[in-house]
Parts: C-alpha cells; structure tokens; sequence
C-alpha cells in the first residue's frame, strides 16, 4: 500500500486506539491504566474531544437536560 500525505507511526496508531476507545465509551481511566500512562493528564491529552464530540456527549450526559423550569 502507497500512504500519500500520511503520518504513520506508532504514536498516530496509539493515539487513535485511545481516541476510538473513548469513542467507544471507555473510561479514561481504564484507558491510562491500559496505556501505562504514568499520569491521568496525559491520557486526557489523547482524549481530548472537539467540536460535535464534546457537544454530542454533552447533549446525552449534562444533568441540566432533565431538570425542570
């Protein structure tokens, strides 16, 4: 295969693997342990959610969507 304007390397496929698993709904914790991240920050770096992701877990998970006015 010919990868054209690809960044391929083992950093690329393991910050997929741990954006995917927390697309998947993993927690960041079991991520970090499962990535043998010395620190919980640097598993939130990979984690970190842009745009609709951060705004489709909000609209599904914020607790103000259920109170009443």
């Amino acid at each position: 295969m010919n990868f054209k304007d690809v960044r391929l390397s083992a950093h690329t496929f393991r910050r997929t693997f741990c954006q995917r698993c927390i697309h998947s709904g993993m927690s960041t914790f079991a991520i970090q342990k499962l990535m043998r991240h010395s620190s919980i920050a640097v598993t939130e770096k990979y984690a970190a959610m842009w745009g609709n992701d951060l705004k489709e877990q909000n609209d599904k998970y914020n607790p103000l969507n259920t109170v009443e006015v």
